[in-house]
């Protein structure tokens, strides 16, 4: 029925159009369409034929009016009126941006100035020469309108100017072409490394990638082409070697492609120390030696008599007037006297575990950075930052450098756990030496709760109170510490012996795995969102600054690097104990 009714309708339309047209001719459409020639409109008009306006019947007129209501045609007049109305205000408004003007400060110049020195960039005259050309220009051009800017072709001019300035301003380190030519001629060639191509680096600004085929072994070809780039360049230039991932297929022995870097020595070597650094450095040691206190206070708190203790740990106390009760009892001395000794213990683990960075360091010609330490309440710090201030020649010296730490660190840790472990056999309560911790903190380490559990007995453990030596809980927190630091991340010592061992791509994989155990607690416990936020912030990127990033390690050490990251995970994997008493291990 509704085809049926459209069918009728089209019908009844088309005898109306015909009926009309027999007496009315069909105007063309003044609109513009986007065909060149205009096209005849659907709008039929009284003007055609022998007829004029002033001949029309009324009758005739309301019928086109009709005919164009039911076509959805508007009136030209209403149209072209409302096109009139857009123009005018769009008329205003170009008034209106014409006539605003910007006033630009004679101040701006030195502003700018100041600004670059305060960045580290000192401005030559001629950059500072085409500042003052660009104010000036948009001063002329502020009291001009839109029309004129546009015809004179000052918005062009003004455009230019500032791709001038940036030119200007860029460093001036980057390699001419006619030592990129030399490189090509004398340092590579057809039986070390065919050059197919060369591009900027965009990691190292001022550097050139040069891209081919390899032609020898890789660390034979490095070693080769680096002392080519200082005898022919007299250390102008350093030369890096990396794996290039965006190459098409495999080389000859079908590994990896590799690609070299060439980048002026001043803007190849890592950062300066500055003043404000070691300031930092003074502040953060501070720090991580209240920390430390802090650590030994909380561990012979149970020192204290048990009111006063109860009244701190109740957070209702901190707000009331209520008295401190026993306080003619409060003898702070035994406190203090068991504090210093975790203190010094922890802080000594620091100490060794960083001077084992600086010993390997000297030894493989590596300059490093004083270690930022980083303060943390609970285990007293979370170790320290050592950035490298020189470049590594290779990955077996990076591995080194970095592994040196934890094995000193570490190895002084284990020592002062064990020693306590040995001292706190027999939990004799009478021992004054001995200090009283919940059993719920051994929970936080499946290897080392395990090892305690084993040692002092699982009926020691059933108790909600443990009776330990000292040494046992520094050792503890500066295993812990050292295990935090060798999780394979970013430029911890963890992630840059797993960058030596397994190359880029390893330490990506790592990262990633490492980032998901953090943030999911499944290591690290209660310790896992602080550290995962410490390394999002401080040390989330991999090491850049080695010149042979491409040649691996040896066995030994690749296995070694297993090792570490299985301790590690094992010591930070939380445990509960009622696992393996439903187990019915160590029972």
């Amino acid at each position: 029925r509704p085809i049926a009714a459209r069918r009728r309708h089209t019908r009844a339309m088309d005898a109306t159009r015909a009926r009309i047209a027999r007496s009315w001719t069909p105007a063309r459409c003044s609109r513009r369409t986007r065909r060149p020639q205009a096209r005849p409109s659907r709008r039929w008009s009284a003007s055609g034929g022998d007829r004029t306006p002033e001949t029309t019947s009324k009758g005739m007129r309301k019928t086109l009016a009709d005919l164009n209501a039911i076509l959805g045609e508007e009136e030209e007049e209403e149209q072209a009126g409302r096109n009139a109305e857009t123009n005018q205000m769009e008329g205003g408004e170009e008034e209106k941006r014409s006539t605003t003007t910007i006033e630009v400060s004679d101040s701006v110049l030195q502003a700018l100035k100041e600004a670059e020195e305060a960045r580290g960039n000192k401005l030559s005259d001629d950059a500072i020469e085409q500042m003052r050309k660009i104010l000036d220009t948009t001063r002329e051009m502020s009291s001009k309108s839109e029309v004129d800017k546009k015809t004179r072709g000052e918005d062009d001019k003004l455009q230019k100017d500032f791709e001038s300035l940036s030119d200007l301003l860029k460093p001036k380190t980057v390699v001419p072409k006619e030592d990129i030519q030399i490189m090509k001629e004398k340092v590579f060639g057809p039986t070390s490394f065919w050059v197919t191509g060369t591009m900027p680096n965009p990691d190292l600004e001022g550097g050139v990638l040069f891209r081919g085929n390899l032609r020898d072994d890789k660390e034979v070809v490095f070693r080769t082409l680096d002392e080519k780039t200082k005898e022919v360049f007299g250390g102008r230039y350093e030369l890096f070697m990396s794996e290039d991932f965006e190459a098409e297929g495999l080389d000859s022995k079908g590994t990896t492609r590799v690609r070299f870097l060439v980048v002026p020595a001043d803007a190849a070597q890592p950062p300066a120390i500055s003043r404000w650094q070691v300031v930092v450095c003074v502040i953060l040691a501070g720090l991580t030696v209240g920390s430390a206190f802090q650590l030994g206070i909380a561990a012979n708190i149970n020192r204290l008599p048990p009111d006063i203790v109860a009244y701190f740990l109740n957070p209702q106390n901190m707000d009331s007037s209520t008295m401190i009760p026993k306080l003619e009892e409060l003898d702070v001395g035994p406190v203090l006297d068991g504090a210093f000794p975790i203190m010094g213990a922890v802080l000594a683990c620091a100490g060794i575990h960083e001077a084992g960075h600086f010993f390997a360091g000297a030894m493989r010609g590596v300059k490093l950075s004083p270690p930022y330490l980083i303060p943390n309440g609970q285990i007293g710090t979370f170790g320290a930052i050592t950035q490298f201030k020189s470049l590594v020649g290779n990955r077996k010296d990076m591995f080194d450098v970095a592994i040196a730490g934890p094995v000193a660190g570490g190895s002084a840790a284990a020592v002062l756990f064990v020693y306590g472990l040995i001292c706190s056999m027999g939990g004799d309560a009478s021992n004054p030496d001995l200090v009283s911790i919940p059993t719920v903190l051994f929970n936080n380490s499946f290897l080392l709760g395990n090892v305690c559990r084993a040692v002092l007995g699982g009926q020691v453990f059933e108790a909600k109170e443990v009776l330990i030596h000292p040494m046992l809980i520094a050792g503890w927190c500066a295993l812990t510490t050292t295990a935090l630091n060798c999780l394979p991340v970013g430029s911890l010592d963890g992630g840059r012996v797993v960058q030596s061992a397994w190359g880029r791509r390893g330490i990506n994989i790592s990262s990633l795995l490492t980032y998901a155990g953090l943030g999911f607690g499944i290591i690290g416990g209660s310790l896992s969102l602080s550290w995962g936020l410490f390394i999002l912030i401080c040390q989330r990127v991999p090491e850049k600054f080695v010149k042979d990033s491409v040649t691996g390690v040896d066995s030994k050490r690749s296995n070694l690097a297993w090792v570490m990251v299985i301790l590690a995970i094992l010591i930070l994997f939380p445990f509960s104990f009622t696992l393996p008493q439903d187990q019915g291990i160590f029972i």
